[in-house]
């Protein structure tokens, strides 16, 4: 049996839009089903961890990005989960990097009658929050990618933003991004950091302007920081970017479109296993674009052993 997990308020509505459109293939389809409508973000990671706690279950997510987040929150038992994904979100960046069906009777017709599985990579984080003299580390998995310092602070200032929903009904909401983008570049300061990366000696970087760990290529719809990124290659992708003056970073922004940002010097990419943080002070970091809150230290890893069908 499908479950069917419903964000109708993915993409300011198109959720509830695309979900109807949805239930009248599956009728036609004669498929049996099951629709969850989970309240908000604590719901969804409960019912996940319900209905993932040991036998077969094949989840299929209306939703966008944020939605497969929560999902991938809460899955029990990587063994017995598979999972789908229905295009509902602004960005739909997930979407976008497996290359996944824009016609929504092609897309179900496939899934249900050519369904194809593949092994994916997802990311672990373990975060020290920021405003506790002794704070409990917190654990969060990403299924895109997470970073701190720039992007983190576009996803943090985007959440807030009422443009984003005005626009999205325009499909016009990954322009908020860009606006915000160019915004940060003039309020953004480099802070002090330590990186560790896999086994290898500690790197001091005076000047940290963000660093992205990337599970697929593209995040933000858009923004190939990682375009190498190969999401069943069991490896962890890393996009350093250092101290910069802001014409080098309005070249750089310019450049992330054409892949070529690595041309400059104090942008670098590294492919490892695992990464860790150490920040001078507190900074937003995000995980698949939610920017919960601010932290001291984090630790990226890779994992494999995600059941995507499509």
């Amino acid at each position: 049996m499908y479950h069917f997990i419903i964000n109708p308020t993915a993409s300011s509505g198109k959720g509830k839009l695309i979900w109807k459109k949805v239930r009248k293939i599956l009728q036609q389809e004669n498929i049996t089903y099951t629709a969850h409508f989970p309240a908000d973000q604590k719901s969804t990671v409960a019912l996940v961890r319900k209905l993932t706690s040991g036998k077969e279950c094949h989840l299929v997510v209306v939703g966008g990005d944020g939605t497969l987040n929560l999902v991938l929150q809460g899955i029990r038992s990587f063994e017995h989960t598979r999972f789908s994904c229905i295009r509902a979100g602004s960005g739909n960046d997930f979407a976008k990097n497996m290359s996944l069906e824009k016609d929504l009777q092609k897309s179900l017709h496939h899934l249900f009658h050519h369904p194809k599985e593949t092994l994916l990579d997802y990311g672990i984080l373990t975060l020290i929050p920021a405003g506790s003299s002794h704070p409990s580390p917190v654990h969060r998995r990403f299924l895109i990618s997470s970073g701190v310092g720039y992007d983190a602070d576009i996803c943090h200032e985007a959440s807030k933003s009422r443009l984003k929903s005005l626009l999205n009904h325009f499909n016009l909401g990954k322009v908020v991004y860009f606006v915000i983008g160019m915004k940060q570049i003039f309020l953004k300061k480099c802070i002090g950091a330590v990186l560790k990366i896999d086994d290898q000696n500690p790197k001091i970087i005076p000047g940290l302007f963000f660093l992205t760990g990337m599970i697929h290529p593209c995040e933000g719809g858009g923004f190939r920081f990682c375009p190498e990124a190969d999401p069943s290659d069991g490896m962890l992708h890393l996009c350093l970017a250092e101290s910069m003056s802001k014409a080098e970073l309005f070249l750089a922004i310019g450049l992330i479109f054409f892949r070529k940002h690595y041309l400059l010097k104090n942008i670098n990419g590294f492919i490892c296993k695992k990464v860790t943080l150490i920040l001078n002070k507190p900074e937003w970091f995000h995980h698949d674009g939610d920017a919960p809150f601010r932290i001291r230290k984090i630790t990226m890893e890779c994992r494999s052993g995600l059941r995507f069908v499509e």
